[in-house]
């Protein structure tokens, strides 16, 4: 849950301090995606989510829980598009 106060001085500052040499994941858990995101003030979306992990976490891998219909309306919708040659 990005910007969520109660993890923002707790496990969010505990994983944005590791060392970027050290591997970082995270899941997505059900109901991220129909939570209002506290900077926004609006529903969260992939992009927010993607963001916070990346940027200010620093996550080198997210893990999506197939919350439906979200994932696939959302979260497959944001995947790169891989064709094979």
């Amino acid at each position: 849950m990005p910007y969520r106060k109660g993890h923002m001085g707790q496990s969010y500052a505990f994983i944005k301090e590791y060392p970027a040499a050290l591997v970082k994941g995270m899941a997505v858990q059900d109901g991220n995606l129909r939570q209002i995101n506290p900077k926004t003030g609006k529903k969260n979306t992939v992009p927010d989510l993607l963001d916070f992990a990346q940027n200010y976490l620093g996550l080198d891998y997210i893990f999506w829980v197939e919350d439906e219909p979200y994932f696939t309306d959302e979260v497959l919708q944001q995947l790169p598009d891989i064709k094979a040659n």
